[in-house]
């Protein structure tokens, strides 16, 4: 009975070892199997987080893309918008100068009629001018005449 107890201590401390490894394996596997659900969980929340990233990126990047083609068009409409100003400043100054010109012309026109008439003016006054001047030589001529006569008339009555 004293192998028996002996034998029995053996394998009941054969079997507790046994328990306890089987518990030390069972434990590390659990804590492994643990470690190991942690870490896919970790990879899935990183790859998720990676995703969503890209996904924000993307649409950072299409929104950035949007605001851009947007922003072009609204300085292509603004490089537009001031090409028609100027060119319709342009076109005003240009109908303007066109304007002055033909008034120009216009004031030129009078200018040179109103020379004209003046030229012509002055041309019937100056001939009536001399018309009148030549009158009174010729007055003038005939009054000396005659009293060149009436002087010698009166020498001559002298003289006698």
């Amino acid at each position: 009975m004293l192998l028996d107890c002996s034998s029995e201590k053996k394998l009941t401390s054969a079997r507790v070892r046994k328990y306890h490894q089987d518990y030390c394996k069972r434990t590390k596997a659990r804590m492994c199997n643990k470690n190991y659900k942690e870490e896919i969980m970790f990879k899935e929340l990183f790859e998720q987080g990676l995703k969503i990233q890209k996904e924000k990126l993307l649409e950072a990047r299409k929104r950035a893309k949007v605001e851009n083609e947007e922003a072009k068009l609204k300085h292509q409409k603004d490089i537009k918008e001031l090409e028609n100003y100027y060119t319709d400043q342009f076109d005003l100054m240009s109908r303007d100068m066109e304007q002055a010109q033909k008034e120009k012309e216009v004031l030129q026109k009078e200018k040179i009629r109103k020379l004209q008439n003046q030229k012509i003016h002055q041309r019937n006054k100056m001939k009536e001018e001399i018309a009148t001047v030549q009158e009174n030589l010729v007055r003038s001529d005939d009054h000396v005449h005659f009293k060149e006569l009436d002087f010698d008339r009166a020498l001559r009555k002298l003289a006698h």
